[in-house]
């Protein structure tokens, strides 16, 4: 099986893809049934090469008499260019990798309807980046900066530093893969940028993203106004 998951830009209008092949999945005690639910959960395990060389793993648990549709997520990767990911990281991330090879990732998602939490670890070797403004032009200046303060070896970064502990909050109007992609990316980021870089990329995209929105509230009210006219 295979599929294409567009996942929306928060910034821009466009789209990042992630791209699933050789799709393997079974998912185990599904039932409607409350009485049979107590105490048991539904069980979901993926086995997929994500943008066709990647070889992706994930289960997925849920508590079928869970409140407040508690989940967890384990989900590794492993063997992959982090060029591959440039169709989904340039738009979503703000950034295009030049070079890179994640040896392995491994996550561990603790989730609810508010919030998620847990520790993300990246081993990757020979990364370097491109920095992008919302257009998708090059912010050089961070580019340069980043490119002479990363570190494009994981096992250069101080071993404090190479598990990152996430704690996300959920966009309760966006679906459940949004939910798993702002927690990945957050990870992402925070393992592959200087601290002080995701800051300044976390910060620029939430402060575009706001922009947008007032943007969209301007033009609805234009909209409303000229049909009141």
């Amino acid at each position: 099986a295979e599929m294409i998951y567009a996942e929306r830009f928060e910034v821009a209008n466009g789209y990042g893809n992630m791209h699933l092949t050789d799709i393997g999945a079974s998912l185990l005690n599904v039932s409607n049934d409350t009485v049979r639910a107590a105490g048991e959960e539904l069980l979901g395990v993926v086995d997929a090469k994500l943008f066709e060389v990647g070889a992706l793993h994930g289960i997925f648990r849920a508590p079928m008499d869970a409140k407040q549709d508690a989940f967890t997520l384990d989900a590794t990767l492993r063997d992959m260019p982090l060029t591959a990911a440039n169709s989904m990281c340039e738009n979503l991330l703000l950034m295009r990798a030049d070079s890179g090879w994640i040896s392995s990732l491994n996550m561990h998602m603790n989730a609810n309807n508010d919030s998620a939490t847990g520790p993300f670890t990246l081993r990757y070797s020979d990364a370097w980046f491109q920095v992008k403004n919302g257009d998708g032009s090059k912010r050089r200046f961070l580019t340069q900066v980043a490119n002479t303060a990363v570190h494009h070896d994981s096992h250069e970064r101080p071993v404090n530093e190479r598990t990152m502990h996430l704690h996300i909050a959920r966009k309760k109007d966006r679906s459940l893969f949004n939910f798993i992609w702002i927690f990945t990316r957050e990870g992402l980021t925070r393992t592959l940028l200087p601290a002080a870089l995701a800051d300044i990329q976390s910060t620029v995209m939430k402060q575009k993203g706001r922009m947008k929105k007032a943007s969209q509230r301007r033009d609805e009210k234009a909209r409303k106004k000229k049909q009141r006219h």
